[in-house]
């Protein structure tokens, strides 16, 4: 491998990796523009020559990033805790993707991720159900009653 290979390569990786430290979400682009210009580099081998120019292209690269992906993306990398004494969740309705039982619980599927729930009654997969409260015996379940269609 050349310098240019290794210098793009190592920049990408450090920059990548400093976005874990570093809140804000531009560290991540500046990193994938140092990719892309490792992948022009090798595609256009006369750039070898002209460093400047490779810096240039780096951060035109990254600048487009910015502004066109960030924003989009942003809320994907950024994880919500779940606080459910903020949340407005009772009375929510979710999906049984596994069979609920009053000795056992089952999974809901809910906003997009699933939940230990629990129910006073039998619940089939598929069914609908309501949410009427958090679990007791699980901070990260719910008891649910099945909804009447």
């Amino acid at each position: 491998m050349d310098r240019i290979t290794i210098f793009w390569l190592v920049m990408g990786a450090l920059l990548l990796l400093a976005e874990v430290a570093v809140p804000g979400f531009i560290l991540f682009f500046f990193g994938a523009g140092a990719f892309l210009i490792l992948i022009t580099v090798k595609l256009l081998p006369f750039l070898n020559r002209y460093f400047w120019l490779q810096l240039i292209i780096w951060m035109a690269y990254s600048t487009v990033l910015i502004f066109f992906l960030r924003n989009r993306f942003s809320g994907t990398f950024k994880g919500r805790i779940f606080q459910p004494e903020k949340e407005n969740w009772i009375g929510q309705e979710a999906l049984v993707i596994d069979g609920i039982k009053p000795d056992a619980p089952g999974r809901i599927k809910f906003r997009g991720t699933t939940w230990t729930a629990h129910a006073e009654r039998p619940v089939k997969k598929g069914r609908t159900v309501k949410i009427t409260g958090k679990s007791d015996t699980e901070s990260l379940g719910f008891v649910v009653e099945e909804i009447d269609k």
